[in-house]
């Protein structure tokens, strides 16, 4: 049971590309630890910038969580006139902590800089500015994984089909320039 994690990010920013931003940059971790999400997630973006005709960027998240202000020299992206208008970031722990940087920097959200992520709801809510979310389902798969361990005792199978889940996009505050507090539940095209 997991995530279809490249056409969820791949329908992200096409979304966001669709509500004008056109400096778009994706912040990705700077250790892959093999999960397959750091790939896919990389190539949804990659496709979706270059179908567009974009200039993709990438740039890999270095810094650790820390009391402390972060090292600005880490973010020289994030200065001057060509600076992303909106950085998509791999997961909230990162968004987190580039909305740190940004506040660091002095740049508002959205006004300066939009933010989107991908996570669990609860916590993309929870950030000082709401997060735009492409939003994984933990107790779906936590439900899915549950009926298929019944399955497989109940039908005595030893093995069962994988299952794709589609995250939803949570349209919030940290992408919406009109500062609007609902959030827009946009139905992913997949």
């Amino acid at each position: 049971i997991y995530f279809d994690e490249y056409n969820s990010f791949r329908h992200l920013v096409m979304v966001l590309m669709e509500r004008g931003f056109k400096r778009l940059a994706y912040l990705s971790p700077e250790e892959d630890h093999g999960h397959y999400s750091i790939k896919d997630r990389a190539q949804g973006y990659l496709d979706a910038v270059q179908s567009s005709g974009q200039e993709p960027r990438i740039y890999l998240h270095s810094a650790r969580p820390t009391d402390q202000d972060y090292d600005l020299s880490l973010y020289e992206w994030m200065k001057g006139p060509e600076r992303p208008d909106l950085v998509i970031c791999y997961d909230d722990i990162i968004a987190f902590q580039l909305q740190r940087v940004a506040s660091q920097l002095g740049l508002r959200i959205p006004e300066d800089l939009a933010i989107a992520t991908t996570g669990p709801d609860f916590m993309s809510a929870l950030s000082p500015i709401p997060l735009t979310v492409m939003e994984l389902f933990w107790l779906k798969m936590g439900q899915a994984a549950a009926d298929m361990a019944i399955q497989l005792v109940a039908e005595k199978r030893d093995q069962i089909l994988s299952q794709v889940l589609s995250p939803k996009l949570l349209e919030r505050r940290s992408t919406q320039r009109s500062l609007s507090e609902e959030p827009v539940l946009v139905s992913p095209e997949l």
